[in-house]
């Protein structure tokens, strides 16, 4: 069976809690400037910004790959080294950054009970 559509394709999550004072220039600077580097690299098909709804500092975005077989691939490419390195400029400005892959897990049958 193939699967279809945006909801079931791999995820990669960031979030980040960003410095109330720089968040404005973060959003911007996230917006402009890294979303554009992270959509080059191969694999990763779209992606959008969320905000919280207590409008809090924390910034999540959200990017979508094609499909789980790219994944390894997109983590390991120069593109995604570039996109990393971005974030060296606000390691002073950011607390509790996560990075999550969210991937459908298929059922593997680890042992089968017969009567």
């Amino acid at each position: 069976m193939k699967r279809t559509g945006m909801n079931s394709r791999p995820l990669l999550v960031v979030r980040a809690e960003v410095d109330s004072g720089m968040l404005r220039e973060f959003l911007q600077w996230n917006r402009c400037v890294h979303m554009p580097r992270v959509l080059k690299i191969p694999g990763i098909i779209g992606g959008y910004c969320l905000r919280t709804p207590d409008g809090s500092s924390k910034s999540i975005t959200v990017y979508v790959y094609r499909d789980e077989s790219v994944i390894q691939m997109a983590m390991s490419s120069p593109e995604a080294q570039a996109a990393r390195d971005d974030w060296d400029r606000w390691a002073p400005h950011v607390k509790d950054v996560s990075v999550d892959i969210l991937a459908t897990v298929h059922p593997v049958t680890f042992f089968q009970l017969r009567n």
